[in-house]
């Protein structure tokens, strides 16, 4: 009996070990893509509730990300996609002058992170993203964020888009 139990208990730690302890949407899961939100991180994004964090807005384009901060500030620059990992876009802000930057992580980690599926009669569903910010490439690749924000697509730009 306590060899079964033993290998018993073994058996549920190894199915333990083996299960991702989180879990997030794909740029192409099909909730996701089925409530009309987007199969990339272009748009226009607000920032959901967190007042002082220094980007309140992201607007992306096909090469150029802007910034606007909590003070009206705003800020354009060039990015490049440097990877795609999974549910993740890891992004290079341009320049490497973190001066010229409004808040100093060059490095953006971004992922679908949660849809609201409203009544599809009355509003759309709204789509947010995760973004985290990296101080350099190595940390974006090991996942080591100084900081990260959710945000909201723009309720227009999904009206947009449908």
């Amino acid at each position: 009996m306590m060899r079964f139990t033993a290998t018993f208990a073994m058996l549920i730690f190894f199915n333990l070990a083996t299960v991702p302890f989180g879990w997030a949407f794909d740029w192409n899961n099909k909730t996701w893509k089925d409530s009309g939100c987007p199969n990339n991180f272009q748009g226009i994004w607000i920032a959901r509730e967190l007042p002082d964090h220094p980007a309140q807005s992201y607007r992306v384009t096909d090469n150029i990300i802007s910034f606007q901060s909590s003070r009206s500030i705003e800020s354009s620059h060039q990015y490049q996609v440097i990877s795609k990992e999974g549910h993740y876009f890891i992004l290079k802000i341009s320049p490497d002058n973190l001066q010229e930057l409004i808040f100093t992580f060059p490095f953006l980690k971004v992922r679908p992170y949660q849809v609201n599926q409203a009544n599809k009669d009355s509003e759309p569903p709204k789509c947010f993203i995760k973004v985290f910010h990296y101080d350099n490439r190595k940390n974006a690749e090991y996942g080591k964020y100084k900081d990260w924000n959710i945000f909201l697509l723009n309720p227009l730009e999904e009206v947009n888009r449908r």
